[in-house]
C-alpha cells in the first residue's frame, strides 16, 4: 500500500496530489503526482498497468497528457498493454502525449546484454511505436536502465512521446543514480543548458514582408550605408536592422500565424460572410507555406558527396621526384591572376543557391541578390583590394562548423560529418576563384582522375570497375 508517509516523502502532502494503482502481489504499483498549484487534473483513467491523465497548466493553459506504465511480464499482456495504449493515443491524436515507465521489453538485441532476447515481444513493441507515430526519446547518458545479477543488463524504461510533445520544448531525457535499487529511474526535463546565443540568420521568405523591404530601403538610402566602403561592415549595419524588424512580434510568423488561426475560429463561430472566411483561409495558407519555407531553409545544410575529398590523396599518390606535373603557359597565367570585374561576380552570384546555409554573418543569398544593387561595388572593391595585397577585412573568411549525425543515434564524434558553413560573401570569391580554374583543369587533370573535373564523380570509378570485372569473367 502507498502510506500517507511514503508519497509525503517523495513530494510534500501540502502542495501536491496523486493517484495510485496499488502493488498487485510481485508487480510494483503506479504513483502519478503532480503540483496543485501549477496544474489541474482534466480528467483521468487507470488500469493495473497504467495511469492516464489528461492535465492544463495554470501558467500558460496548454492542456497536455501523461501516461505512467508499468508493463506486466508475460508477453500476451504486453500486447494487450499496447492495444490500450494504442487507443488512447488514437483518441487523442491532436495532444501533447507523453509516455513513460517501464515497458518490460527491448526494441532489439542492442538493447539487452547477457540476456536471452525474445525477438517477437520486440516486434510487437517496435510495430505499436510506429503505428502510433510515437518518438522513442535518446538517452545518452547510459545504455541500459535495469540491472541483474550476473551482469545481466537491459534497457526497459523508456519515454515514448508524440509530434506535439517534441516540438513544445528542447527535451532531455536521462537516466539517474540506480543506487541500491535493480532499476535507473529516468528523468525528462526541458534541456536548459547554455550553448551561448543562437547566431543569427535571415529567411528569404522574409522578403516577401514590404515592412522589411521599407526598412531596408531606408537604410541602405541612409548617407551612413552610402558611404560604406568596408563590405563587412556594410553588412553587420543590414543584420542589426533585419534583427530589429524581427523583435517586432507583428513580424513573427508564428504569431502571424496565431493571430489568423484565431480569426478564423471566430469567423466560424459568427455569422460571417463567405468571402470573409475563405479570405482568411487563403491568408493563413500563405502564412503555412512561408513557414514551410523558412523550415526547408534552416534545414538545407549542403555539401558535396562526389569525388574523393579524403586529404590523404596528397601523400599516397605517388612519390614527389616520379609526378610530371601539366602546366599552365604565362600568357593563361596572367589571365588567371588579373583583376575580378563586376561580370564574374554577377555569375557566381547566379550559381549560388538562395537554400545554401549562411555562415556567420547570417546572410543567405537570397537576401544577398535582393541587396546586390548596394553590396555589389563595395565587395568588389574589397575582393580587388585583396589580389593586390593579400589581405581581406576581418570576419570576412570566417566560418562556423556543424556535425551533422551519420547515423541515427550519434553518441561518438566519429558519428559525425563536420561540414563548413562560410559567409555568403566568401562562397562568391571562391565561386569566381572556380570558375577561373575550370577552364584549365582539363588541360591539367590526368583523364584517369576525377575528382576537380566538373560533371566527373568518383561514383564512376566503381561503375567502371564492376564493368571491367565483368568483362574478365
Amino acid at each position: 500500500m502507498w502510506s500517507f508517509n511514503m508519497k509525503n516523502s517523495i513530494w510534500d502532502a501540502n502542495t501536491h496530489c496523486w493517484i495510485v494503482v496499488e502493488v498487485n502481489g510481485m508487480s510494483g504499483g503506479i504513483l502519478c503526482s503532480w503540483d496543485r498549484y501549477l496544474y489541474d487534473l482534466i480528467k483521468h483513467e487507470f488500469k493495473m498497468s497504467w495511469i492516464w491523465c489528461e492535465f492544463k497548466s495554470k501558467l500558460d493553459g496548454n492542456i497536455f497528457q501523461i501516461i505512467n506504465v508499468y508493463s506486466p511480464q508475460e508477453a500476451h499482456l504486453k500486447r494487450e498493454l499496447w492495444e490500450q495504449l494504442g487507443d488512447i493515443a488514437t483518441n487523442n491524436s491532436e495532444a501533447y502525449i507523453c509516455i513513460i515507465g517501464d515497458f518490460n521489453v527491448v526494441r532489439g538485441p542492442n538493447e539487452r546484454a547477457n540476456c536471452i532476447y525474445r525477438e517477437r515481444d520486440s516486434v510487437y513493441f517496435n510495430e505499436f511505436i510506429n503505428n502510433m507515430n510515437l518518438m522513442d526519446m535518446m538517452m545518452n547518458n547510459s545504455d541500459f536502465t535495469w540491472f541483474g545479477p550476473n551482469s545481466k543488463k537491459n534497457r526497459l524504461d523508456r519515454c515514448l512521446v508524440n509530434y506535439q510533445w517534441q516540438a513544445v520544448s528542447n527535451w532531455k531525457l536521462q537516466a539517474l543514480s540506480r543506487k541500491n535499487s535493480d532499476h535507473k529511474a529516468i528523468l525528462l526535463a526541458i534541456d536548459d543548458s547554455n550553448w551561448g546565443p543562437l547566431p543569427f540568420r535571415d529567411f528569404n521568405q522574409w522578403l516577401k514582408d514590404e515592412s522589411l523591404v521599407s526598412v531596408l530601403d531606408n537604410f541602405l538610402d541612409s548617407t551612413a550605408a552610402k558611404n560604406q566602403k568596408n563590405v563587412q561592415k556594410l553588412l553587420r549595419g543590414i543584420k542589426e536592422v533585419i534583427k530589429d524588424w524581427h523583435k517586432d512580434p507583428n513580424n513573427n510568423i508564428d504569431e502571424k500565424i496565431k493571430r489568423k488561426e484565431e480569426l478564423l475560429n471566430n469567423l466560424d463561430g459568427e455569422d460571417a460572410s463567405t468571402v470573409m472566411v475563405v479570405k482568411t483561409k487563403n491568408e493563413l495558407e500563405e502564412l503555412y507555406l512561408d513557414k514551410v519555407a523558412m523550415l526547408k531553409q534552416k534545414s538545407r545544410i549542403q555539401w558535396n558527396l562526389h569525388g574523393d575529398k579524403n586529404s590523404k590523396f596528397y601523400h599516397q599518390i605517388i612519390q614527389k621526384r616520379r609526378l610530371k606535373l601539366n602546366k599552365v603557359d604565362i600568357q593563361d597565367a596572367m589571365w588567371l591572376d588579373r583583376g575580378i570585374s563586376g561580370d564574374e561576380l554577377d555569375v557566381a552570384l547566379q550559381m549560388s543557391s538562395n537554400e545554401k546555409a549562411p555562415g556567420p554573418n547570417g546572410m543567405s543569398f537570397g537576401v544577398v541578390k535582393y541587396l546586390w544593387k548596394n553590396l555589389k561595388p563595395s565587395l568588389l572593391e574589397t575582393i580587388n583590394v585583396f589580389s593586390s595585397t593579400g589581405k581581406l577585412p576581418k570576419g570576412f573568411n570566417s566560418s562556423f562548423i556543424a556535425f551533422i549525425p551519420k547515423v541515427d543515434l550519434p553518441k561518438l564524434v566519429t558519428d559525425f560529418r563536420p561540414i563548413s558553413l562560410i559567409n555568403s560573401t566568401s562562397k562568391l570569391f571562391t565561386n569566381i576563384l572556380a570558375n577561373r580554374l575550370g577552364i584549365f583543369t582539363q588541360a591539367l587533370v590526368s583523364e584517369s582522375q576525377f575528382g576537380f573535373i566538373k560533371e566527373r564523380h568518383g561514383a564512376n570509378n566503381i561503375l567502371m570497375l564492376n564493368e571491367l570485372c565483368h568483362n574478365l569473367k
